[in-house]
């Protein structure tokens, strides 16, 4: 499956006023979802569609978890973003890292489209007394666009068939290629040939498709793909068994 980082960092800068030699910081960041993961991102142009995204705080992008890590303030220690800034002359700055990461499965394809969230970040500092004073507040929108496509989720293996001259009945073998497309995103399916001929055998067979078009649901959907050989034929054989001398390819179009 896909999974996509975006990361980004907030710039926190404090002037003391005092002789302190450090301010500790706590920094909480709301979600739709009330703190619970994943958080969601809505589809712009129909809010029945979602999809789930992860906030974190520390490291890069690719070390952070597929879930979320940094939720409102108050929500405890282990899920806001915490550090102490040392002054140098009256400032002290830190940029604090965040990563965005929105994945799925390979079978898995959400609705076209825009896709947005608002993150609310809250920034809190240790005054001399004993509880933190809130001190501002940061909107920052999230968007994730969606394109329109299908994608192959499951390869077809190959197909053998094993006929016995003058068989009584069609010798088929069949194989399935997964197709996930965006929900209600039209869909084709061709072969560049329907028929071919088993050479030196002198056995013609017969390519089929179980379905040449549909619409897409959102996860994978199953095409059948089938080889037949027709029954009576003799073939040509000069020994007990033989076979093709070069395996047979086609091309499948979506």
């Amino acid at each position: 499956g896909d999974v996509v980082y975006t990361q980004t960092s907030l710039n926190v800068s404090c002037q003391r006023d005092d002789n302190r030699a450090f301010v500790d910081i706590e920094i909480g960041a709301s979600n739709r979802k009330g703190g619970t993961s994943p958080r969601v991102a809505i589809l712009t142009t129909n809010t029945y569609w979602g999809i789930g995204y992860a906030l974190t705080h520390g490291g890069g992008c690719a070390s952070n978890a597929a879930s979320s890590n940094w939720f409102a303030y108050g929500s405890g220690t282990s899920y806001t973003y915490k550090a102490r800034l040392v002054f140098n002359g009256s400032m002290a700055t830190l940029d604090v890292p965040a990563c965005l990461t929105v994945g799925h499965g390979n079978n898995v394809a959400y609705q076209a489209g825009s896709y947005r969230d608002k993150v609310i970040f809250t920034l809190a500092y240790q005054e001399w007394t004993s509880m933190p004073a809130v001190t501002t507040t940061l909107d920052m929108d999230y968007r994730v666009e969606v394109a329109a496509g299908c994608r192959v989720s499951q390869n077809p293996a190959n197909l053998a068939l094993v006929y016995t001259a003058l068989s009584a009945t069609d010798l088929n073998a069949s194989t399935t290629l997964g197709l996930t497309c965006n929900p209600e995103l039209p869909w084709s399916a061709s072969l560049d040939a329907t028929s071919g001929m088993a050479s030196p055998l002198g056995l013609p067979y017969q390519l089929s498709l179980s379905t040449s078009q549909g619409v897409g649901v959102g996860y994978q959907q199953g095409i059948a793909i089938t080889a037949t050989i027709p029954r009576g034929l003799a073939g040509v054989c000069p020994s007990s068994q033989c076979q093709q001398a070069t395996p047979s390819r086609y091309t499948l179009t979506i």
